[in-house]
């Protein structure tokens, strides 16, 4: 059962971010990576140098 909240949770994020990939289609995967995971936190980095006007 944790299993299938933890997918639940991933989803969830994935769609919260789901504007990002337009930017770089690998983004909310990353995003939502490091928000579960700590994992690639070059991602921030990332989201830093996005466009601000979009």
């Amino acid at each position: 059962m944790v299993k299938h909240g933890q997918n639940l949770l991933d989803q969830i994020i994935l769609d919260c971010f789901a504007v990002l990939y337009r930017f770089e289609q690998s983004m909310p995967d990353q995003i939502c990576h490091y928000i579960l995971y700590g994992k690639d936190v070059m991602v921030l980095d990332d989201l830093n140098v996005l466009p601000k006007n979009e």
